[in-house]
C-alpha cells in the first residue's frame, strides 16, 4: 500500500516503511502534489525549484532525472501507486501531472476526519461527544509536525501550508473543547500542554488549558498560566479581558465548569463535583484514608543526573561561561534558553556541559542531558518523540501513562516538570524543530541548546539568548596546548607553538589531537609536527565545508597512525557499529576480544581523543572523527568487516535474546543460529536488569535491525526484531514496534521463510491494534492466518485466532471475539499447547462473562487458573483470578468474587503490575458494594483511583464516577 504524508517532513510510505527521497526529489513531489490532478509545465517546475533567473543550463535534465527518482519510489508499475504522466500522455502535451488517490494523502484523511467529528460534536449528545473525541484524536495523531515541513519556507508551499496549519489549530481546539464537555479535564492537560508550548499567544488554548487544571484541582498551575498568557499578551499590545477574568474567578475558587452531557448508564458524571457543577475543593484538601489492600505509595520524584562528566583540561570561555551564569541565576517566576552555536569542533558540547556543572546547584531537581545527533554523518538525527521518551524514562515515568501521540508526550514531559527547578542541556540540534517540542517554559527551568546552525527561529519565536561560539583566541590555544604539554615545552618553541595554532585554525578539537600526539611523543620537537601540518594533504572533505583552512584529516591521521595495531584496528571496526554509542562487551564481540582484553584500548583510543568514555563503559565517537574511521574500514578486506559486522549482530541478538527470556519467560521461541566465535553475549540477574539494558540499548537496537536489513544480513534483522517485540510493548514503544517489523519484512521476503513472513504479520499487527489502527491490524492479521494456514502451522493459526479475538473485544464486539477465541482454543488443544490453552480459556470466560454466560465464564477460567498454576505463569494466573473474580461478582456470587479478587490484587502487586491491580481494585469494590459493603467497596475504590489518576487512566473516570454516585455509608457496615 502506497501513502504519501505531508503533515510533517514530506514521506512516501509503502507498506508502512519509508522511501528514501533527496530534498530535491522532495520538492518535486512536494510540487506535483501541491497541483495533484493537474499538469505542471516543465519550465514552470524549473522556476520553482531553481527561482526566476537562477536555474542551471542543465535544469531541464536534471529535473527529468528527479521525477524518474520520483517515479522509482511511487512504483508505478505496482497496485495502488501514484502515477506521473509526462510528454504525450499528458493532455497538455508537455509537464508533469501526478494522479493520486485523495485517499493515499495523509493530509487528505486529516480533513475528512475534522469534518466527521465536527459533524458528531455539532450532535450534541454523549455518544456523538465520545466519539468525535476519537475521531479528532486519531486526526491528530497523523500530524508529525509542520505541513510539508521540507518546503515551507518555499513560496509554492506557502498558501497551502497556511491552510493546514490553520485546521491543525482548529481541529486540537475542537479536541479539547469535546473533552472538556465530557468532563475528561486530565486529557485536556495533557493535550494542549505541548500546543500551549508551541502557541503561546493562543488565547483560547490558554483559556481551555487553565480551566482543566483548575477542574484538576491544579489551582496554582492555572492561575500562573493566565498571568503568564497576560504578560505575553501585553507585550504585544493585546488586551485579554476574558482571560484576565478567568484569572480572578480561578483565584476565587468560582469557575463554573462544563456540565456534561446526561450519560445513558444513569451514574453521575466523573470528576470533582460533577454532578453539582460547584467548584473543586481547593488543593491539599485531604483524600479519604484509605485501609483494606493498600495502594502502593506514591514513588518519589526522581532527581535525574544526566550530565556527561566535566573536562578537567577545559581551557577559556571565561566570557561565555559568566554570560551563561548570569542568565541563569534566580530563575524566580521565569525560565531561560541558551542557544550555543558554532563551527563543529569548537567546544560548544563541552562549554554546554562545563556549564552545567557550574550552575548544577541552582537547579536541586536534577539535569537531563541528550545527544539529538544533528550532524551524525552515518546515521538518523534523534527525533524529538525519541528524546522526549528518554526524558520520561529518566524521571521514572510509569509507561502506562505516556500517551500515544508525540505532542501529548510532550505535554507530559513539561508536566513532569512543572514546579521543579532543571536544567535541561539539548547537545547537537539539527534545527529548531528538532528542539522545539523539548524546551520548557516552567519557571525554574533552563535549557542549554548545541548546534552548528544559528537557530535563529528559537531566537525570534522562543525568546531564546543566542551565544555564538568562537575559535579560541591564539592565549587560549596557547594555553589549551600548555595545559596538556606543560608550560616549559610550550615557551621553549614559541614559533612552532605559534604555527601549530594557525595550523589547527584554534580549533579545540584540532589543537586537542595535536596536543595527543605531541604529549605521546615528548622527546619529538614541536616544530615537527608544525612542519607535518605544513606539508599535509588535502584535509577531511566534511569538516573542509564548515572550516575552510582546518586540515584535520591529517591531524586525525596522526593519532590514527600513533596508535598500537589492537587500537588502529579497533578505530576501525568501531566504524561498523551503527551507533549512537558502544559499550565495552559490544565492543569486545565486534573485535573477537575478550572485554578485560579491550578495556586498555579503549582507554588508548580515548587517551588520543579518537573516542570519548561518554559514560562509565560506554564510548562515543565524534561525528568527524566517525567520518574517517569510516574512511579508513573501508581498506579493510571485505571479509573481515562482514565477519566483524555479522559478530557485532551476533551479541545484540543473543542479548536481546536472553533479556527477553526473562521479561516473557512462557514465550514460544524461534530458530537463533548459535553464536559465532569471539561472541559473548551479556547475561542478566532478573527482569529488571534486562529491562534496564533494553532501555539503555533502545535507540542502539533500532539502528542495528536496519543496519541488519541494509547489509543483507536478513535472518539477523528478522531475529533481532523479534526479540525486541516484547520490551516495545511493555514500555509502550508501539511506533518503533510497528516500524522495526515492517523494516524486516522485505528481508523475509528475500529470505523466503514463510513462517517467519506470518509471524512478522501477527505482530505488526499486534502493534497496530495498541496504535488502535484497527483496520491495518485486521488485515495483518488476515495475513499472517493465510500464511499459517498455507503451512499447516496449528499453533501460529491459534495464537492469530486469539489476536483476532483480542482486536474485537477492543472493538466492542465481544460475539465475535468470543467466536475467535473458540477456535483459537480448539486449535491450542489440538496442537497440545498448553500456556495457549490457559490464556485462551482465560479469553472465552471473559468474552462470556462479557455476554451474561456467567456459568460458562465461572467454569472456563477455573480450567485457566488450573493450566497457568501448572504451567508456571503467575501473570497468566492474575489475569484468570481476576476473570473469576469478576464472572462470580455477575454471577450473584460476592463472597466467592471477594475472594478471588483479593488474590488477583495481592499476585499483581507482587509482581508490580499496576494497571492490572487497578483493574481488580475497580471489581473488588463492585463485589463489595453488591455485597453491602459500601465503606469497604469505597476504600477499594479509592486505592484503583489513586493508581489509575497516578498513572493517567482514561478508566479513572469510571472509578471516579461511582465514588461520586455511592451513596453515604452503610449503617452497619459489613468487614468482608
Amino acid at each position: 500500500m502506497l501513502l504519501v504524508s505531508v503533515l510533517g517532513p514530506v514521506r512516501v510510505l509503502r507498506d508502512g516503511v519509508p522511501v528514501r527521497l533527496g530534498p530535491r526529489q522532495v520538492e518535486v513531489l512536494s510540487i506535483l502534489l501541491l497541483n495533484r490532478g493537474t499538469s505542471v509545465p516543465a519550465n514552470r517546475m524549473v522556476n520553482l525549484l531553481w527561482g526566476d533567473g537562477a536555474a542551471p543550463d542543465a535544469a531541464a535534465a536534471t529535473l527529468r532525472s528527479h521525477v524518474s527518482h520520483v517515479r522509482r519510489a511511487l512504483r508505478q508499475d505496482s497496485p495502488g501507486a501514484a502515477i506521473i504522466i509526462s510528454g504525450a500522455g499528458n493532455p497538455s502535451g508537455r509537464g508533469y501531472r501526478l494522479d493520486l488517490a485523495p485517499e493515499q494523502v495523509d493530509a487528505y484523511r486529516f480533513e475528512q476526519e475534522y469534518r466527521q467529528a465536527l459533524q458528531l460534536a455539532q450532535a450534541g449528545g454523549t455518544d456523538e461527544t465520545t466519539r468525535a473525541v476519537t475521531v479528532l484524536h486519531d486526526a491528530l495523531e497523523l500530524w508529525r509536525g509542520p505541513a510539508f515541513a521540507d518546503v515551507a519556507h518555499r513560496p509554492f508551499a506557502l498558501n497551502e501550508v497556511a491552510r493546514l496549519t490553520a485546521l491543525h489549530r482548529s481541529a486540537r481546539l475542537a479536541h479539547a473543547e469535546a473533552l472538556s464537555s465530557l468532563g475528561r479535564y486530565g486529557e485536556v492537560v495533557i493535550a494542549l500542554s505541548g500546543a500551549l508550548a508551541e502557541e503561546p499567544y493562543d488565547e483560547a488554548l490558554r483559556r481551555l488549558l487553565a480551566v482543566a487544571l483548575y477542574a484538576e484541582q491544579r489551582v496554582d498551575e492555572a492561575a500562573q498560566l493566565c498571568r503568564t498568557g497576560l504578560v505575553l499578551l501585553r507585550e504585544r499590545g493585546i488586551d485579554a479581558p476574558e482571560l484576565q477574568q478567568l484569572q480572578r474567578r480561578i483565584l476565587q475558587r468560582d469557575v463554573p465548569l462544563n456540565q456534561p452531557p446526561v450519560t445513558t448508564g444513569g451514574a453521575a458524571a466523573a470528576g470533582p463535583d460533577r454532578a453539582t457543577g460547584a467548584a473543586p475543593p481547593a488543593p491539599g484538601t485531604p483524600a479519604a484514608p484509605a485501609t483494606g489492600i493498600a495502594a502502593p505509595p506514591p514513588p518519589e520524584p526522581v532527581v535525574p543526573h544526566l550530565l556527561p562528566p566535566d573536562q578537567a583540561r577545559f581551557v577559556g570561555r571565561e566570557v561565555e561561561l559568566y554570560d551563561i551564569r548570569e542568565r541563569l541565576r534566580d530563575l524566580t517566576g521565569r525560565s531561560e534558553t541558551v542557544v550555543i552555536t558554532g563551527p563543529p569542533g569548537v567546544g560548544k558540547s563541552s562549554l554546554a556541559i562545563r556549564a552545567g556543572h557550574a550552575v548544577a546547584d541552582q537547579f536541586p531537581d536534577g539535569q537531563l542531558y541528550v545527544n539529538l545527533r544533528g550532524f551524525d554523518q552515518t546515521g538518523p538525527a534523534l527525533s524529538p518523540g525519541e528524546a522526549i521518551r528518554g526524558f520520561l524514562d529518566a524521571l521514572a515515568v510509569p509507561q502506562q501513562q505516556i500517551p500515544l501521540t508525540e505532542a501529548a508526550q510532550a505535554g507530559l514531559y513539561r508536566a513532569a516538570l512543572a514546579g521543579r527547578r532543571m536544567l535541561v542541556v539539548l547537545d547537537n540540534a539539527r534545527d529548531a524543530d528538532q528542539v522545539r517540542p523539548l524546551l520548557v517554559g516552567s519557571p525554574g527551568c533552563a535549557v542549554l541548546v548545541t548546534s552548528r546552525n544559528q537557530l535563529a527561529d528559537l531566537v525570534a519565536t522562543e525568546g531564546a539568548h543566542p551565544l555564538g561560539l568562537d575559535l579560541l583566541s591564539v592565549a587560549e590555544s596557547r594555553q589549551l596546548l600548555a595545559r596538556r604539554l606543560g608550560d616549559e615545552r610550550v615557551a621553549g618553541e614559541p614559533g612552532a607553538v605559534a604555527d601549530i595554532v594557525s595550523r589547527c585554525s584554534r580549533l579545540p578539537l584540532a589543537l586537542a589531537i595535536v596536543a595527543a600526539r605531541a604529549a605521546t611523543n615528548p622527546r619529538f620537537p614541536l616544530g615537527s609536527f608544525a612542519d607535518e601540518l605544513h606539508h599535509a594533504e588535502q584535509g577531511l572533505d566534511g569538516f573542509r565545508a564548515t572550516t575552510p583552512a582546518t586540515n584535520i584529516r591529517t591531524v586525525f591521521s596522526w593519532s590514527y597512525h600513533t596508535l598500537t595495531p589492537a587500537a588502529a584496528r579497533l578505530f576501525r571496526l568501531l566504524a561498523l557499529h551503527p551507533g549512537p554509542s558502544v559499550t565495552v562487551p559490544a565492543a569486545a564481540s565486534l573485535a573477537a576480544e575478550p572485554a578485560d582484553r579491550l578495556r586498555p584500548v579503549l582507554a588508548e583510543l580515548a587517551g588520543a581523543h579518537l573516542v570519548a568514555e561518554v559514560f562509565p563503559g560506554r564510548y562515543a565517537c565524534h561525528d568527524l572523527l566517525r567520518a574517517y574511521a569510516i574512511e579508513l574500514a573501508g581498506e579493510d578486506p571485505e571479509g573481515e568487516r562482514r565477519a566483524a559486522t555479522h559478530r557485532l549482530l551476533d551479541h545484540y541478538l543473543h542479548t536481546a535474546r536472553a533479556a527477553d527470556r526473562l521479561l516473557w519467560p512462557q514465550r514460544d521461541p524461534i530458530a537463533i543460529a548459535p553464536p559465532r566465535d569471539g561472541v559473548v553475549p551479556e547475561q542478566f540477574v532478573d527482569q529488571h536488569a534486562a529491562l534496564a539494558w533494553f532501555a539503555t540499548e533502545h535507540a542502539v537496537l533500532i539502528d542495528v535491525v536496519a543496519q541488519a536489513a541494509d547489509t543483507g544480513f536478513d535472518a539477523s534483522a528478522w531475529q533481532l526484531a523479534w526479540t525486541l517485540v516484547n520490551f516495545f510493548d511493555q514500555r509502550g514503544h508501539w511506533d518503533d514496534w510497528a516500524a522495526t517489523i515492517g523494516r524486516v519484512l522485505p528481508a523475509l521476503d528475500r529470505l523466503g521463510d514463510r513462517s517467519a513472513q506470518a509471524h512478522a504479520h501477527r505482530l505488526r499487527g499486534a502493534a497496530y491494534v495498541r496504535l488502535e489502527r484497527y483496520d491495518d491490524a485486521r488485515a495483518e492479521y488476515r495475513r499472517a492466518l493465510r500464511r499459517f494456514g498455507e503451512l499447516d502451522d496449528t499453533v501460529g493459526e491459534a495464537f492469530t485466532h486469539r489476536s483476532l479475538g483480542w482486536l474485537a473485544e477492543r472493538q466492542g464486539d465481544p460475539e465475535s471475539a468470543l467466536r475467535s477465541d473458540l477456535e483459537a482454543l480448539r486449535l491450542f488443544r489440538t496442537a497440545g499447547h498448553l500456556d495457549g490453552q490457559a490464556s485462551a480459556l482465560n479469553s472465552v470466560g471473559w468474552c462470556h462473562a462479557l455476554l451474561g454466560h456467567y456459568p460458562e465464564a465461572v467454569d472456563h477460567c477455573e480450567q485457566s487458573l488450573l493450566l497457568h498454576r501448572k504451567n508456571g505463569n503467575r501473570g497468566g494466573e492474575a489475569s484468570a483470578l481476576d476473570s473469576l473474580g469478576y464472572a462470580h461478582h455477575l454471577l450473584g456470587d460476592h463472597m466467592a468474587a471477594i475472594g478471588y479478587l483479593r488474590q488477583s490484587v495481592a499476585l499483581c502487586r507482587e509482581l508490580g503490575r499496576w494497571t492490572q491491580e487497578a483493574e481488580s481494585l475497580h471489581h473488588l469494590g463492585d463485589a463489595l458494594y453488591a455485597a453491602g459493603a459500601v465503606t469497604d467497596a469505597g476504600r477499594s475504590w479509592q486505592e484503583a483511583l489513586a493508581i489509575l489518576d497516578r498513572l493517567g487512566r482514561p478508566e479513572a473516570e469510571a472509578v471516579r464516577g461511582k465514588l461520586d454516585a455511592r451513596p453515604g455509608p452503610a449503617p452497619a457496615p459489613r468487614h468482608l
